[in-house]
């Protein structure tokens, strides 16, 4: 052992003396810089993200993504340094007088350990010169936490693996042109459409997933070092299996391994490997085991709702393991009478029940996927099903326990992602009929759902009231919704009220966002634009309480969504990126204005037909535009809004691909993708909303106003016949032409 150790500290010695060393780590930094330089940083945004321009958190900005390339370029630099290193003995006809001293097997293993000390240090001294940097970048945001563990779960373990994989296919092989081929296609592979949203085998360049700068995104974090451990032990593996092809007695290969064989205790680590590896995969937690489904979703399996079981009283208790992401609870049915015999309770593949028993006694239950009901499975449910006497009175317990999973089929045609289903210290969301019973019948609040948080949370239920109960041992807290199909966001949340007079109103953001909600008065800009919208546009829907709430969560969300009288929007919109995005405001007090925007116009409110130019995008910005412009006067909204439309649609006329279309299909087709995506986003920013002001010059503004109303009114009309507001639609309600509009 004193030997091995001495030799791993030569080893180590000689590499950190030599200047190849430096001066690879030196380009290694070089390589994450480019992530900073802001076009360099887009069309990487682009590429990580199948060609869309989605300015994410800014974790995902400043250390996800520049250290997933410093994985990749890392791997590269110092794969063909493992490989240079272990050629070296044969070049120099040394390897008879190494393998005196020691044995190769050791030899190679102490070359491994010296280079992993180097990818230490290596991966220390890029966190150290990029922290000034991402914490100026991420200001208020910036965690120690997330920059320590994110470098090193993407960067040092996707540069271990190479280290162990490039010593082992040279052991194997003993031929660098081989290794540096095998090595190639291992890395192309990942870019393939079969495996690019395969988080199992995205080793030296992980996947991009969207994380949170202020919840801590423990799913994510869970997923990505169970997968990263996946793959470290394939790579030990992949070494410690070629390293006994090493070559003896002038034997080949084969031979070798034969030689190799005659001590079975060297097959203990690849197989103990293999065997942890293949467990883990087959028991992974994070995505379900059910078939995948083949047909369209829209042709789903009609679920029958007829009357199960007539209750006086449903309840549902879930309590949470913030550390392993688990979900335990209870589910709770006062039966009066049951409809039929056959009953069945779905819930996540995820979540399983422990327990299942009518009046205290047991019952029997078989769980399934129902494969003819593709949108159920597509959605990773299952169902148990169980018989009690027609007719039966009692008290139906349902115990369960487990970590919610993702699909199959999603996961395969998406991506991963725990946005609907995740549990950590900072941060639960949970749909609260995650398990449930189909045609239950019951009178209104009867139905309870209870959910036991950390008392430092302040959950939220769908803008729905979520009171609280007690306090409970532990640091738990109980609270508890009559909404059981509300969806559930628990984290240290602050509640402030909007002025608005029309309405209750209340804007509700993780605490860690406060700063920005008061640096930017962002309240005050929720308040201006329900006001401006009510004027010019028309009346956001409210439910029977009038209440308006506007969440923000995880941007693991990706996105938003609305409810009568409630919009989510994932807190990205609080990203130091996104509140200098001049494309949607001014600054950040008008860039949250566009987002509040979105609840008249967009997915939450009316619905456009996005053909690449019209689109809800143009119409929020244009309408910011009509907000500010009313705020601070027509100089302001010139200056920094339609001046900026017109020089841009001016150099977007000037494009030489856009005037020579034929060129533009010549292009590679991630040279083709990145010019289309910039078209698109500049017709959407820019060039509609220089349209709709056209219009506006045309029609007058109250013309203009009443155009725009008469589309509000019908967005009902539309979300029932599945349809969305056209150009056409604009066009006809405002009595012009398209040549009208031209610019």
């Amino acid at each position: 052992m004193n030997q091995l150790i001495k030799a791993i500290r030569a080893e180590f010695i000689r590499l950190m003396k030599k200047k190849t060393t430096y001066i690879l780590m030196l380009c290694h930094i070089i390589s994450i810089a480019l992530c900073f330089v802001p076009y360099l940083q887009r069309q990487l945004r682009i590429f990580m993200n199948d060609g869309f321009d989605v300015i994410a958190s800014g974790t995902n900005e400043y250390i996800y993504r520049p250290f997933v390339i410093g994985s990749l370029a890392g791997s590269i630099l110092w794969g063909i340094y493992v490989l240079a290193s272990a050629d070296k003995e044969k070049k120099n006809n040394s390897r008879e007088m190494v393998s005196a001293f020691m044995d190769e097997r050791k030899h190679s293993f102490t070359r491994i350990m010296a280079f992993l000390g180097v990818a230490i240090l290596d991966t220390v001294l890029c966190m150290l010169v990029f922290l000034p940097v991402c914490m100026k970048k991420m200001d208020y945001l910036f965690q120690w936490k997330t920059y320590i563990i994110y470098p090193l779960i993407l960067m040092l373990a996707g540069i271990v693996m190479t280290v162990f994989l490039m010593e082992g296919l040279y052991r194997l092989s003993e031929n660098t042109i081989v290794s540096l081929l095998v090595f190639g296609i291992l890395t192309a592979v990942q870019f393939t459409p079969a495996f690019k949203n395969s988080i199992f085998v995205r080793w030296n360049l992980p996947q991009e997933l969207p994380v949170s700068d202020t919840v801590g995104s423990a799913g994510i974090l869970r997923i990505l070092i169970y997968t990263r451990i996946i793959l470290l032990l394939c790579s030990i593996c992949i070494w410690s299996l070629a390293s006994l092809f090493i070559r003896k007695y002038q034997y080949g290969p084969v031979r070798s391994f034969l030689v190799s064989l005659k001590k079975p205790l060297r097959l203990t680590v690849p197989v103990l490997c293999a065997l942890i590896a293949a467990f883990m995969v087959a028991g992974q937690p994070f995505i379900d085991h059910g078939p995948l489904v083949v047909e369209d979703i829209g042709n789903v399996f009609e679920t029958s709702w007829d009357l199960a079981a007539e209750c006086s009283h449903v309840q549902r208790d879930y309590y949470f393991d913030t550390v392993r992401g688990t979900i335990r609870g209870t589910y709770k049915l006062d039966i009066e009478e049951t409809a039929k015999q056959d009953l069945e309770i779905y819930h996540n593949a995820g979540i399983k029940i422990k327990h299942l028993t009518f009046n205290g006694e047991e019952v029997d239950f078989t769980t399934h996927f129902r494969k003819e009901d593709a949108l159920k499975t597509s959605l990773s449910d299952v169902y148990s099903a169980f018989r009690l006497p027609e007719g039966s009175t009692g008290e139906l317990v349902c115990e369960f326990e487990g970590y919610p999973t993702q699909s199959r089929t999603n996961y395969k045609d998406w991506e991963y992602s725990c946005a609907n289903r995740t549990v950590g210290p900072d941060y639960i969301y949970l749909h609260a009929d995650i398990v449930g019973m189909e045609g239950v019948g019951n009178a209104p609040y009867t139905s309870k759902t209870r959910i036991h948080v950390p008392t430092s949370h302040v959950p939220l239920a769908d803008g729905f009231e979520m009171k609280k109960v007690e306090d409970e041992e532990g640091g738990i807290t109980c609270w508890e919704t009559y909404n059981d199909y509300a969806i559930i966001m628990s984290s240290p949340n602050e509640i402030c009220d909007i002025d608005y007079d029309k309405a209750k109103v209340k804007l509700a953001y993780n605490q860690k966002n406060g700063y920005a909600i008061r640096k930017y008065k962002l309240d005050e800009a929720a308040s201006d634009v329900l006001r401006y919208c009510d004027d010019h546009i028309g009346t956001l829907n409210t439910d029977e309480t009038n209440r308006i709430t506007i969440e923000l969560v995880s941007s693991e969300l990706g996105g938003g969504y609305a409810s009568d009288g409630n919009a989510v929007i994932d807190e990205s919109v609080l990203s130091a990126e996104n509140l200098s995005d001049q494309k949607d405001g001014a600054n950040g007090n008008e860039t949250f204005m566009h987002e509040i925007v979105h609840l008249f116009l967009g997915d939450l409110g009316l619905p456009f037909d996005d053909d690449g130019l019209w689109s809800c995008e143009g119409m929020t910005v244009y309408t910011t535009y009509r907000i500010v412009k009313e705020k601070y006067g027509a100089l302001y909204a010139k200056k920094y809004y339609s001046d900026v439309w017109e020089e841009v649609v001016k150099k977007q006329n000037n494009n030489f691909y856009l005037r020579n279309p034929g060129y533009l299909d010549k292009l590679p087709e991630s040279y083709k993708n990145s010019i289309l995506s910039s078209i698109g986003t500049d017709n959407k920013y820019c060039r509609m909303p220089l349209m709709l002001l056209k219009a506006e010059q045309i029609l007058g503004e109250e013309k203009m106003d009443a155009v725009i109303q008469e589309l509000y009114a019908r967005r009902n009309e539309y979300y029932m016949n599945g349809g969305c507001c056209t150009f056409e639609d604009f066009l006809n309600a405002a009595g012009l032409e398209k040549e009208d509009l031209e610019l």
